[in-house]
């Protein structure tokens, strides 16, 4: 039995196989037993006691011979069984499978596997009796994984056995289940056998169908829905096909028993049928061992395609391509029957973004803790961070990488079917609707990335771990600042739930919203998730700002503060005894800073001085312009736009109006304290000694403060916000930001330059108001990005000579982009979210940097 225990009934061996395998079931109260068969070996190979034959026709040493108790049949999701016991023997199954060496995977999925068969098995880890990992051997994991040492394997499974500390059993072997079963070999007995040209190949059978493997790769898939008959001759296995020219299929099997086994499983078809109407598998022929080429059998017909081609209907590859050949490419997709459905493009867009959602997490798991790991620097972060950064968020990386993979298959199932229709529109529902509610279980790794920021702020402090800290930010891989990745979570709950939403739209719009219950009920569980974490995302969203302007700025060591809100950050002219001059502006709630690019090597912006809020009037003056008045200093400064000026003046009247009803004491953000978390109280209406000497703007006093800083130096990246603010003489608001973050985009685009002939395709990421081009999905690290604010976007025009559909035009002065969607969908999806970062800002500058008043 799955229980490594044993069983004795007192049967006829006369009797049929089906009188001992109810009475099996029956003594063991197994409801699902459909799911379940006995198993005995014959002449070295596995088989099915048949139900309906007599057992000593079947068995033919009946004295010498051990029958086990095992899984027949796997579902494609076993998760969804009703029986929590017939989960928990489905768990089993898979442990012995993993043991066994038949479920191959990599080594994070298998230690994933082995951790939560621990929980399950032996219960919450704790130091008495886990310390020196003998309890993992007599649990016996272990696969047999060849790169790496049995020792080395079990203490990383000891590792993420800690971190599932307080799962139920029930919950270990329903994670577990999760993660098998989307590993391509999961449920799959492999036979050896030979096709027509000779050519060694492996033989499976599966709730999808028959599929064929060369090596570990699946080659083919003879989908349940296709196949007419299977039937067998000596050793010659036959799968007959539903097509007009009646197409047979023949493979020849190393033996008489394996054959049989195949078809064996001609009388079960139709309870596999039953869960792949819902859940249904990839199309016939979807893959073949060499990625560049892959084989549509279409009846008696084959079509080759490049991996290009398939990846996005109607659209060209990395190569640029001539327009005679994108409408040959057009009408070869057209012909090959995809999608049309919105339906369709919205599950897309929750596919594209999810691979970009895994990526960002990866960041933190595997970079991040890659580089603390190569400079020996482990210890430098406190035990429960660690916990948090690397198992917290790694335990959703797993639930998302598995997520992502059937979600792929679905859509790749979607457009093998060339689906129109509403009735395969719902192949999303379900999906969405599962993970909403794993998600539930995961609200506390979810919600912390405030709390992760505010340790990871505190860690800085040593100066070790900011220096490492500081240059993986420089790395390519960390194309945004460190901390923002730690809001990934909340945010991806956000995008589930407008997308989500999006989709109930298009169905609503179709009316045909009654076949959709179970993505009504996603909504819902969206919704709940969405509203749960709203307010802490706004607090860790303005903690992330803080935090980083504290990294960036020369002088503001003491920014972060409790009640202390980020308002708006912008570039602003200053009148000053040399005329208007160029200066960086931050609003905070409780004051104004401003900030002029430094004269240091890492091109950082120094403070030249504070404004407490408290007391403070503003007013306009002259057309663009409007004058600060605080405490003794008045500060004169010009806009780029009378729109630009506008946004400043209603941000600093609200500010103003909500900081003269604080009643406490100004605490400055400059560098007059020793750390973050401490305060020095100045009284309002004033400014600080240090602000004062800022203030000069010759800047003599300035610089030498700002360079007494211990911190080491901050590299920045082009592509910031401030620098862009600053190049384009614009500013964005924390409301923007907040939109930005709504506005999440992946996918791929067609690019082309202004003088360009050729198209290329990229995979593109649109978030924190840029664009960063990909050469595929899969790379790691961004070729380039494009600052969207100060850009304008529009549909090209006849002089730009582009007689494509789905092109929309970015342009800034002299730079112009064309990018290419591949249906109108997408094409408005990214209309929508580019306008967020460019109509908003479309400004006419007014000074130049060397422009001056006297």
């Amino acid at each position: 039995f799955l229980q490594c225990n044993l069983m004795l009934l007192c049967l006829q061996v006369k009797g049929y196989g089906n009188v001992l395998i109810q009475a099996v079931m029956k003594d063991i109260n197994v409801l699902e037993s459909d799911y379940f068969g006995i198993q005995y070996e014959d002449k070295g190979n596995l088989v099915f006691l048949d139900p309906l034959k007599k057992i000593n026709s079947q068995i033919k040493n009946i004295s010498n011979v051990v029958l086990r108790f095992v899984v027949k049949f796997f579902p494609p999701d076993p998760g969804q069984l009703q029986e929590e016991y017939t989960r928990y023997l489905f768990a089993l199954q898979i442990k012995q499978d993993l043991v066994n060496g038949l479920l191959p995977c990599n080594e994070g999925t298998a230690v994933a596997m082995c951790s939560y068969i621990a929980q399950s098995e032996f219960g919450d880890w704790n130091s008495y009796d886990c310390s020196d990992l003998s309890y993992l051997n007599d649990l016996a994991l272990l696969p047999p994984l060849a790169d790496l040492s049995k020792q080395e394997l079990l203490g990383k499974i000891a590792e993420s056995h800690k971190i599932r500390t307080g799962e139920s059993k029930a919950d270990s072997d329903f994670h577990l289940l999760d993660i098998v079963r989307r590993l391509e070999q999961y449920g799959l007995r492999l036979l050896p056998a030979k096709d027509q040209e000779n050519t060694d190949i492996k033989l499976a059978v599966a709730h999808m169908g028959v599929l064929v493997f060369r090596g570990n790769a699946k080659i083919n898939t003879f989908n349940w829905a296709r196949i007419r008959k299977l039937s067998f001759k000596k050793k010659r296995f036959l799968i007959k096909l539903r097509t007009e020219t009646s197409v047979d299929v023949s493979y020849f099997v190393a033996s008489y028993i394996s054959c049989y086994r195949l078809n064996h499983y001609r009388a079960p078809v139709s309870q596999w049928q039953l869960s792949a109407v819902s859940n249904a598998s990839k199309n016939l022929s979807f893959g073949h061992p060499n990625p560049a080429i892959q084989s549509i059998h279409d009846q008696s017909r084959t079509i080759s395609l490049s991996e290009s081609e398939v990846s996005i209907p109607g659209m060209g590859g990395g190569e640029p391509r001539t327009p005679s050949q994108y409408a040959a490419l057009e009408q070869k997709m057209i012909k090959a029957g995809y999608p049309s459905s919105q339906a369709y493009y919205i599950a897309k867009e929750i596919l594209t973004t999810e691979r970009t959602y895994v990526k960002d997490l990866e960041v933190i798991t595997k970079w991040f803790k890659s580089a603390l790991q190569k400079e020996s620097s482990d210890f430098l972060l406190p035990e429960n961070l660690a916990n948090q950064l690397f198992g917290g968020i790694g335990s959703l990386v797993a639930l998302h990488q598995q997520f992502l993979c059937t979600l792929d298959d679905r859509l790749s199932s979607w457009e093998g079917r060339g689906s129109t229709g509403a009735s395969n529109d719902q192949l999303v529902d379900d999906l969405m609707l599962n993970h909403m509610l794993v998600l539930k279980k995961y609200l506390g790794s979810l919600e912390n990335g405030e709390s992760l920021i505010l340790a990871l702020e505190e860690t800085g402090e040593d100066s070790r771990f900011e220096s490492i800290y500081r240059e993986f930010e420089l790395q390519k891989v960390c194309y945004l600042p460190f901390n923002s990745f730690l809001l990934k979570p909340m945010q991806r709950v956000v995008h589930y739930k407008l997308v989500v939403e999006r989709l109930i739209g298009y169905y609503e719009d179709d009316s045909s919203m009654d076949n959709h219950s179970d993505l009504q009920t996603a909504y819902q569980e969206a919704t709940a998730l969405a509203t749960a974490i709203q307010e802490r995302l706004k607090r860790a969203h303005n903690l992330q700002k803080l935090a980083q302007l504290r990294r960036d700025l020369l002088g503001v060591d003491n920014l972060i503060k409790a009640k202390r809100d980020f308002i708006r950050e912008g570039s602003l002219y200053k009148l000053s005894r040399k005329g208007f001059q160029q200066r960086l502006f931050f609003l905070f709630s409780d004051c104004l800073v401003y900030t002029s690019k430094g004269v240091t090597s890492t091109n950082q912006f120094k403070v030249h001085a504070e404004l407490p809020l408290q007391g403070m009037i503003g007013e306009s003056a002259v057309p663009n312009c409007f004058s600060i008045l605080s405490g003794t200093k008045t500060v004169i400064v010009a806009a780029a736009t009378q729109e630009e000026m506008d946004k400043w003046l209603e941000d600093f009247s609200v500010a103003i109006a909500l900081a003269g009803r604080d009643t406490t004491l100004f605490d400055s953000p400059l560098n007059n304290t020793t750390g973050f978390s401490q305060t020095s109280m100045i009284p309002p209406g004033s400014m600080s000694r240090l602000s004062m000497e800022q203030s000069s703007e010759d800047g003599e006093g300035s610089v030498r403060n700002s360079m007494e800083r211990l911190k080491p130096p901050m590299q920045h990246r082009s592509n910031a916000t401030m620098h862009v603010c600053w190049h384009r003489n614009t500013s964005v608001s924390s409301s923007d930001h907040l939109v930005s973050l709504r506005n999440q985009l992946s996918g791929y685009l067609l690019r082309k330059f202004k003088n360009s002939n050729g198209w290329q395709k990229l995979w593109v990421v649109f978030t924190n108001f840029c664009l960063f081009f990909y050469k595929s999905h899969q790379d790691e690290s961004p070729l380039a990005s494009l600052p969207l604010l100060g850009y304008t976007i529009n549909s090209p025009s006849e002089n730009d000579g582009i007689r494509k559909d789905f092109v929309f035009k970015l342009k800034f002065k002299t730079h112009v982009y064309f990018f290419r969607a591949e249906s109108q969908f997408t094409y408005n999806r990214w209309l929508e979210v580019v306008s967020s970062a460019t109509v908003t800002s479309q400004r006419t500058r007014l000074f130049s940097r060397m422009d001056s008043y006297q």
